[in-house]
């Protein structure tokens, strides 16, 4: 009986363990959303010429999106109005696939959209999409309240006949010293730009990784886009070698302002604590702090559509309003970095390319904690630009978009279809902090398993102690008593039982030898 409680003890004890490991993992994240979650939240790609791009959309609603200002086409210095643009909606639970056409007239470039350091590389793209009916989207502007962070690659198979994949989602949550290293602009705009070193399949070409194309934050129950894919430095020439690169995101939380006053009318923002949000000092002048170089360290500058990645060639991306423009373009035709356009010829005028091995950080970007805490005071100061504001409390956004069922995190990069890499679960959040739920089951399962293994190590203990301490004669024993055929069979060397005297024998026969003894005397 002893030997069955001992054994369900340890059985309880593994099964916490097992509960603990799971309340550590957020909804179960290989640390990734499943693909059927993330196609029910709304998603679209640029098509330039009815050719697909790699470039996201982060929807704002059914009239208006942001973009990276990199993935569209400029000549001399200014946006190509004689391509045609359009805006390939992803299906969801609710719609099916369709586009919609873009006026190059509704496309607004931020106004200090630097084509040499990718500064400010954000678009709005206006577009009328209002025979599906009214919906807005909601982006999640508030980097310091992430819980966690998921990047995203929408995946359109087909483009005539809108047939759409399950899209790539990854969890990872660490960076690499070679982001900050590496680049000036990220060095000195951390707080309102992401990078990592994970790859994803192409869809295009299964022989040339990628980076994901979107960032979604996860505030309390709720889940919003937040940043978008703007540029990548690769160690290697060869944007297809699958050498990992360094990839950079803007987040959009700085620019919702200026996209207000862009569009005209409220965005939508995904916040938990809305005043905090409003005394960051976001204005729709903001501009991050841009920098001389893009990249001193002579590695390869890839931006815009990656279907068919060449070198990044600023100087036929230039616009003719960007402040930026004198001063960049003088930096252009020595930049190492600068090798071509997507969609141009490469012109051959790159450097040779650095080794990988001399980058601080490359080996070990695994190992490390992103660094995404937004300080309380930006460097923009001003209004919102708008007197009522429109966002979104996590609690009710969780009753408007399907939440994750199936998340997994990932700790390490690696080039996997899917992007789901084969790390365990991890509990750090976004923040390199250990998570709620993390927390939950520690101060839950510690004390817990504490106090099981102190009872079976007491039980252990005394079931040893009853076993040195057995008693002599044991309940489940018998004493018999031995018989004198018993005795005789044991002393052996006897083949039949022995007859004792009887008392008149005995007596007869002491009397006998007292009378041979006396012959002498008479009989009396």
């Amino acid at each position: 009986m002893l030997d069955s409680q001992i054994y369900w003890l340890l059985r309880c004890l593994v099964l916490l363990c097992t509960l603990s490991h799971a309340a550590c993992t957020p909804v179960s994240i290989s640390k990734r959303l499943d693909s059927s979650d993330m196609t029910n939240f709304p998603g679209a790609i640029l098509a330039i010429n009815g050719v697909a791009t790699t470039c996201e959309f982060a929807l704002i609603d059914n009239q208006a999106a942001f973009a990276a200002a990199s993935c569209f086409q400029f000549t001399n210095g200014k946006l190509d109005t004689s391509a045609t643009y359009s805006i390939y909606f992803s299906a969801t639970a609710d719609d099916d696939a369709s586009t919609a056409s873009i006026n190059p007239n509704d496309i607004h470039i931020h106004p200090q959209y630097d084509p040499v350091t990718l500064a400010n590389n954000i678009a709005v793209a206006e577009y009328d999409f209002t025979d599906r009916g009214s919906w807005v989207n909601y982006i999640a502007v508030y980097r310091s309240e992430w819980s966690s962070q998921f990047y995203v690659r929408r995946r359109l198979i087909d483009a005539s006949s809108q047939k759409w994949a399950g899209p790539f989602v990854n969890g990872y949550t660490g960076t690499s010293a070679s982001c900050q290293t590496q680049s000036p602009l990220y060095s000195q705009n951390q707080n309102i730009m992401g990078c990592n070193q994970i790859q994803t399949t192409n869809s295009w070409n299964k022989n040339c990784p990628m980076p994901y194309g979107s960032i979604y934050g996860v505030v309390s129950e709720g889940m919003a886009i937040g940043g978008l894919y703007s540029h990548s430095f690769m160690f290697d020439a060869d944007f297809c070698s699958g050498q990992r690169g360094l990839y950079y995101f803007v987040l959009l939380g700085n620019y919702v302002s200026w996209g207000e006053s862009v569009i005209g009318r409220n965005i939508n923002k995904l916040v938990d604590n809305f005043s905090a949000y409003e005394q960051s000092g976001l204005s729709s002048s903001f501009s991050m702090t841009d920098v001389s170089s893009p990249n001193p360290g002579g590695m390869y500058l890839y931006a815009g559509d990656l279907k068919s990645p060449v070198a990044w060639n600023p100087s036929v991306a230039a616009l003719s309003t960007s402040s930026t423009l004198s001063s960049s373009t003088s930096t252009a035709a020595s930049s190492p970095s600068t090798q071509g356009m997507p969609g141009q010829e490469n012109d051959g005028n790159s450097s040779t390319n650095s080794d990988p091995s001399l980058l601080p950080g490359a080996a070990n970007d695994g190992n490390a904690s992103v660094d995404i805490n937004v300080p309380d005071d930006n460097t923009a100061q001003g209004d919102t630009g708008s007197d009522t504001e429109d966002y979104l409390n996590p609690a009710d956004h969780k009753s408007m978009f399907p939440q994750p069922t199936n998340i997994s995190y990932s700790d390490s990069p690696s080039v996997v279809n899917g992007g789901n890499g084969n790390s365990e679960p991890g509990v750090i959040d976004a923040h390199g902090k250990l998570s709620r739920g993390a927390i939950i089951a520690i101060a839950v399962s510690v004390p817990v398993a504490v106090i099981i293994i102190a009872v079976s190590g007491f039980l252990l203990f005394k079931k040893q102690k009853w076993k040195i301490r057995l008693p002599k004669k044991l309940p489940f024993t018998k004493r018999k008593r031995n018989t004198r055929q018993e005795l005789v069979e044991q002393i052996g060397g006897a083949s039949e039982e022995e007859q004792l005297p009887s008392y008149d024998e005995i007596h007869y026969t002491s009397r006998l030898s007292q009378l041979t003894a006396n012959t002498d005397r008479p009989y009396i």
